[in-house]
This record gives C-alpha cells, sequence and structure tokens, in this order.
C-alpha cells in the first residue's frame, strides 16, 4: 500500500469492526484515526494503539488524543525504536481475524504467517512499561509577559501555567 491507501483501508476495516482495534503507526496516522476511533469505542470496541516514534518526545496533540482514547478506556502505548519508526511497517488488527500492513508483504510467507508475525509484534510492545499513564483534562499551557513589545537585551518578566501535563522544560536560548 502506499500512505493514502493504507490510511484509507484501515479507515473502512475500523468502520467495520465489532469488538477489538489494534493498530500499530506513527504520530500521524495514530491523530488521522483517532475522530475514526472514538466513534467505534461508543459503540463499545475495544482499542489498543501503539504509536512509534524515533524518539521520545509526545506532542500536545498525540498527548490529548490518547487522553480521549483513554478515558473511553482505551489503552494506548508509546515506544521509541528507530528501526520500528524507520522500516514503516505499520499495520492494523481487526477482531483478531483480519490485518492490514502498510508495507508489502514478503510473497514467501503466508498469510497465516504474517497475521501471527503481526500479532505476536503488537503484543511484545503493548506491555506495562510502554503504556501512556496520563493525568485528567486537556494539556494546557498559557504564557504571559509583563511587556508587550520588547527590544534587543531587555529583560521582561515571563510566566507561564501548565495543567494536566506530566513534564515540561523550557529552554532559554530561544530568540538567540
Amino acid at each position: 500500500f502506499n500512505s493514502n491507501e493504507f490510511y484509507g483501508e484501515v479507515e473502512k476495516e475500523i468502520s467495520r469492526s465489532s469488538h477489538l482495534i489494534q493498530i500499530l503507526v506513527d504520530e500521524f496516522g495514530f491523530i488521522r484515526f483517532n475522530e475514526h476511533i472514538l466513534k467505534k469505542m461508543n459503540e463499545g470496541v475495544n482499542v489498543e494503539f501503539i504509536v512509534v516514534s524515533s524518539n521520545i518526545k509526545k506532542s500536545i496533540n498525540l498527548v490529548n488524543c490518547a487522553k480521549k482514547i483513554i478515558d473511553f478506556e482505551g489503552s494506548v502505548y508509546f515506544v521509541n525504536d528507530s528501526e520500528i519508526f524507520s522500516e514503516k511497517d505499520f499495520f492494523g488488527i481487526f477482531d483478531k481475524s483480519y490485518l492490514i500492513s502498510k508495507k508489502n508483504k514478503n510473497l514467501n510467507v503466508l498469510n497465516e504467517e504474517l497475521f501471527r508475525q503481526k500479532n505476536s509484534l503488537f503484543e511484545s510492545l503493548s506491555t506495562k512499561k510502554n503504556r501512556l499513564n496520563l493525568l485528567s483534562g486537556d494539556i494546557s499551557a498559557t504564557f504571559s509577559s509583563d511587556k508587550t513589545i520588547v527590544n534587543k537585551n531587555e529583560d521582561f518578566k515571563l510566566t507561564w501555567n501548565v495543567k494536566n501535563a506530566h513534564e515540561i522544560s523550557i529552554d532559554n536560548n530561544i530568540g538567540v
């Protein structure tokens, strides 16, 4: 599949699923599927997502989408693995009986064997250590300054308030 075909096929299968959806994808795919997944969760379908990344950073958008799924009692796992990420072999398993894989499958591998391989990979990555545990509510950040215009080398006071984040950091070299 090319990217658009893969995402379109997964969206079709999401709508057809009746009891379990398991998807391994990058942040883009996770955010893209979020609304479709939430609709199915409203119908009682169980959902497990593995989001694969090449680094440990998580965007606010990713965390907020994950929070919605977790609030509906779905599971979201975050895996920092450059090798899996660079392969782009994303896939979805639907109702434990149907597989969609983005990467062209090896023609020497039977469909049943490929299904077992993907299911085994999913199970090995969906561990407690990879599970996202989030605080209640969306993450929000507000910033304010005591001045609206600041000249070069002029001091000013910057304040911020962050809610529902596990961690925050500010780089003091911004604008240097």
